[in-house]
């Protein structure tokens, strides 16, 4: 009897690890019609969010390698954009969670996705959420350098 109670919590704790790491998507929420690879920012945002990760992540809590490559596409893949902008905007920085303006947060969203490869668009990022849930973080293979550019 021990050990069925034994494989029955451990069941139980894969199944609640499982949909934890699951996308935060609401049931009645609109599927994301739109993908990061077709240019959802413009580079102003991008220069501007850079600027504030310098000012703001980096030295703090942050290394650009925290943020770049496999370790962000193993954490936001296949999720909204929304739920990275939501994270930066309500969380931190670390040491003042919720501060960063609507701005900031949008222009580090924008910081994140350039250099993840994905290409800067003609229209700005908005920031509601509505237009932000429309939009699924899509990261090229190898794709950790802007498209088009050999240095950043």
């Amino acid at each position: 009897m021990t050990s069925k109670v034994a494989i029955g919590a451990c069941v139980w704790a894969l199944a609640m690890a499982v949909r934890a790491a699951a996308p935060l998507q609401d049931s009645g929420a609109p599927a994301a019609t739109r993908s990061t690879t077709t240019g959802v920012y413009t580079g102003a945002q991008a220069d501007a969010g850079q600027e504030i990760f310098a000012a703001t992540c980096i030295g703090g809590c942050h290394s650009l390698s925290d943020h770049k490559g496999v370790a962000f596409k193993q954490r936001w893949a296949g999720h909204v954009v929304w739920e990275l902008y939501h994270t930066i905007h309500e969380e931190m920085p670390k040491d003042d969670p919720g501060s960063l303006s609507d701005a900031d947060a949008i222009n580090l969203v924008a910081y994140l996705l350039k250099i993840n490869g994905l290409p800067a668009g003609k229209d700005a990022l908005a920031t509601d959420e509505s237009t932000l849930r429309k939009i699924k973080i899509d990261v090229p293979e190898g794709g950790d350098r802007p498209r088009g550019e050999d240095r950043w």
